[in-house]
C-alpha cells in the first residue's frame, strides 16, 4: 500500500536518525500539525512493518504516549522503505 506524503516524511526521519522519539519527529516536520496526524502516520507505518513503536507504559491513544514513544526502523522493512522514499 503506498504511503501518503506525511508518512513518507516520518519514515524518512526514522530511517535517517535510527531510533527517534515522537516529539523529535513532530519538532522536525512542520507538516505534523497535531499529534493525531503523527499517531495515524506511525500506526500505518507500524502496520506495514516498516517501523516499530515502543511506548513503554503509555499507549498511542494519549498525546503524551505518542510524543514519548520511541520509534525505530525495522530491518525487514528497510528495502521497502528505501523504495517508497525514492518515489
Amino acid at each position: 500500500m503506498p504511503l501518503d506524503p506525511l508518512q513518507q516524511k516520518v519514515l524518512g526521519v526514522v530511517y535517517d536518525r535510527g531510533m527517534v522519539r515522537g516529539r523529535d519527529i513532530k519538532r522536525q516536520l512542520a507538516e505534523v500539525g497535531d499529534v493525531g496526524q503523527l499517531r495515524v502516520a506511525l500506526a500505518e507505518l507500524a502496520k506495514q512493518n516498516l517501523v516499530t513503536v515502543q511506548t513503554g507504559s503509555l499507549s498511542l491513544a494519549s498525546e503524551r504516549g505518542v510524543l514519548d514513544a520511541y520509534i525505530a526502523p525495522l530491518p525487514s522493512g528497510q528495502a521497502a522503505a528505501a523504495m517508497e522514499l525514492r518515489r
